[in-house]
């Protein structure tokens, strides 16, 4: 794995740091989560800055390794590209609390025609 995280960082002609490696290693392992930077930090070493957690992530964004979510105002969640992954995913957020999931079937393009209108308020669904 850390061949591939060092040629993703490599391609996106970035500068291989280890700051870099640790923060795209976490992301690369939890494919399926999206991380807010509060959970990111804390699967990254105690003494990792969250500073420099922030500015990894923007550059990461920039060069499209992975996607930046803003969920709700304050709460910026982080993903995997779907550029580096197989297959897409639909992630549903919470509107009142801000919780994110994966969901585990790939919600069609007509699915707003047959739901409920609650969930359409209670839910916000980002297809990546």
């Amino acid at each position: 794995m850390n061949n591939d995280i060092d040629n993703m960082i490599k391609k996106a002609g970035l500068r291989l740091t280890s700051p870099r490696r640790q923060v795209l290693r976490v992301i690369m392992k939890n494919p399926n989560k999206p991380l807010s930077i509060d959970e990111l930090l804390t699967l990254l070493p105690a003494n990792f800055d969250r500073v420099t957690a922030y500015r990894i992530i923007n550059c990461f964004a920039d060069k499209g390794l992975v996607e930046k979510i803003n969920y709700m105002s304050n709460n910026l969640k982080v993903v995997v590209s779907p550029r580096l992954r197989k297959t897409h995913k639909h992630i549903v957020t919470c509107r009142i609390c801000g919780s994110t999931f994966t969901a585990g079937v790939c919600v069609q393009a007509d699915w707003r025609e047959n739901c409920p209108d609650w969930v359409l308020q209670m839910f916000l669904i980002t297809c990546l």
